[in-house]
C-alpha cells in the first residue's frame, strides 16, 4: 500500500534491512559526524607531522636614497638598488614531550569520533526499526478492519434477505447498516494511520519520492522473537565490551590523560635547531661582490619558562579537572547503559507475558465468535449480541497485534545490545 497508489509508478517494496542501509547512507546526522571524523583525521595528521622541519623562503627588494653602506661597510652618498633571497629552516628538538603526547592524544580523539559515529548509526538503525515495525502493525490492524468490513457486508446481505422475507424487523436491518458504516469509518481511519506512518518512515529515510514508498510485508506471518538472554547482568557484561558510548568515554579519558601531560610539558625548557642561507644583490656592487654575498647560519635555541603569570600551572590544573570530569563521564555512561539494559530486559519479558496472554485471549474470543456466528445464522442470537461478540474479537485481535509488536521490538532491542544486526 504506497502512500498514494493511483497515478503513481510501482516501486519495489522495502525490507527492514534496505530501510536501515538507505537510512544510514542518507541520514544528515550520520553525514555530519562523518565530516567530524575527517576533521579529526586531519588534526591527527597535523600532530604527526609536527616533528618535521619548518622551511620557508622570502625575497625582498629595496631602493636606497642618500647615505648607505657599500661593500666595504662604509657609508657613501649614492642612491642604490638592492635585493636579497633567504631560505630558513627550523626543527623542534625537545618540547617537554608535548609533540609525542599530542600525537597520542590526536589518535585517541580520532578513535573517539569513530565511536560517536558508531553510536549515532546504532540509534538511527533502532529508530528506523521502530518506525518500520509501527508501520507493519498499522498494516495488520488495517487488515483486521478490512476483514471486519467484509464480515459486516455479508451480515448486512443476510439481514436484508431476512428483512425482505419479513423474518426480522427494520431496527435489525438498521443496526446492521450502522455496523457496516462504523466498520467503514474504522477502515478509513486505519488506512490514514498506515499512510501517515509510511510518510514518516520515508521522511526519516530521506527518500526522494515518498509518495510511492512502501514496505515489504511478505514476512508478516513468520515474525518471531527469541529471548535468549539469561539475565540483565550477563547482557550488560556483554554490551559493555563494545558499547560505543562507553568506548567513547574511555577513549576521552585516555585522551585527557595526555592533555594533562601536554599541559605539564609547558613547564619544561624547550630546544630547537635552526639554519638559514641568504644571498643579496646590489647595483653598486661588482658581479664578484654580489656572488660572494651569500651567508649561511646554523644554531640551536633554548627557551626556559621563568614566569608566565601562572598560565602554564593553571592550564595543568584545568587539564586535571577535565580528566576528573571524563572519569565521571565513564561512571555516568556505565550507569546509563546498565539502567537502560535493565529496563529493556524487564520490558522484553513483560511484553512476552502480555503477548502470550493476548494470544490466549484472542483464541478464546475467536471460539466465542464462531459459536455466536453459528447461532446468529440460525436466528438464535440477536444482532446486538452478535455485534458485541464480534466487537470483543476485534478488540482481542487488535490488542494481540499490539502486544506482538511490542514484544518483537523489545526482543530486537536486546539483540541490539548484544551487537546482533536488527532483522525480522
Amino acid at each position: 500500500m504506497p502512500l498514494f497508489a493511483s497515478g503513481q509508478a510501482e516501486q519495489e517494496k522495502w525490507t527492514l534491512e534496505q530501510c536501515i542501509s538507505y537510512g544510514l547512507q542518507h541520514n544528515i546526522t550520520v553525514k555530519k559526524q562523518a565530516l567530524s571524523m575527517q576533521t579529526s583525521s586531519i588534526e591527527r595528521s597535523k600532530a604527526q607531522h609536527s616533528r618535521l622541519f619548518d622551511v620557508s623562503a622570502d625575497a625582498n627588494t629595496y631602493k636606497y636614497y642618500g647615505r648607505s653602506l657599500n661593500y666595504e661597510n662604509q657609508y657613501v652618498n649614492v642612491n642604490s638598488t638592492a635585493a636579497d633571497v633567504r631560505i630558513s629552516a627550523s626543527v623542534p628538538i625537545f618540547s617537554g614531550f608535548r609533540i609525542s603526547n599530542s600525537i597520542k592524544k590526536a589518535e585517541l580523539d580520532y578513535k573517539a569520533e569513530g565511536e560517536v559515529l558508531n553510536s549515532i548509526s546504532k540509534d538511527v538503525a533502532l529508530s528506523i526499526s521502530l518506525d518500520f515495525l509501527n508501520t507493519l502493525l498499522a498494516k495488520e490492524l488495517y487488515n483486521v478492519s478490512l476483514n471486519q468490513q467484509k464480515l459486516s457486508e455479508e451480515q448486512l446481505q443476510k439481514v436484508q434477505i431476512k428483512y425482505n422475507a419479513g423474518a426480522v424487523s427494520k431496527d435489525i436491518l438498521l443496526e446492521s447498516m450502522a455496523q457496516l458504516s462504523a466498520d467503514e469509518a474504522t477502515l478509513t481511519e486505519r488506512k490514514a494511520i498506515v499512510t501517515n506512518n509510511l510518510l514518516a518512515l520515508a521522511q526519516k529515510l530521506n527518500v526522494e519520492n515518498p509518495w510511492i514508498f512502501d514496505i515489504d510485508v511478505s514476512d508478516l506471518a513468520t515474525l518471531n522473537a527469541d529471548l535468549s538472554v539469561t539475565s540483565a547482568s550477563d547482557l550488560y557484561a556483554l554490551a559493555a565490551k563494545s558499547w560505543p558510548t562507553l568506548a567513547y568515554s574511555n577513549l576521552k579519558y585516555k585522551s585527557n590523560e595526555y592533555a594533562v601531560k601536554i599541559a605539564k610539558g609547558a613547564l619544561y625548557p624547550s630546544f630547537g635547531g635552526f639554519g638559514s642561507y641568504s644571498i643579496g644583490w646590489n647595483n653598486q656592487f661588482t658581479a664578484e661582490q654580489n656572488r660572494n654575498s651569500g651567508r649561511e647560519s646554523v644554531g640551536v635555541g633554548m627557551s626556559i619558562p621563568i614566569f608566565g603569570k601562572f598560565n602554564a600551572r593553571n592550564d595543568v590544573k584545568l587539564a586535571q579537572i577535565n580528566l576528573e570530569q571524563s572519569r565521571l563521564a565513564i561512571d555516568e555512561a556505565e550507569k546509563t547503559l546498565r539502567e537502560n539494559i535493565q529496563k529493556s530486559y524487564a520490558e522484553a519479558f513483560s511484553s512476552k507475558l502480555k503477548y502470550e496472554a493476548a494470544v490466549k485471549s484472542t483464541a478464546a474470543s475467536r471460539a466465542s465468535f464462531e459459536f455466536a456466528k453459528e447461532k446468529f445464522d440460525l436466528g438464535a442470537m440477536s444482532v446486538y449480541d452478535f455485534n458485541l461478540t464480534r466487537s470483543n474479537l476485534v478488540k482481542a485481535e487488535s490488542n494481540m497485534l499490539q502486544q506482538k509488536y511490542n514484544y518483537l521490538f523489545s526482543a530486537k532491542v536486546l539483540d541490539f545490545y548484544q551487537g546482533v544486526p536488527i532483522r525480522l
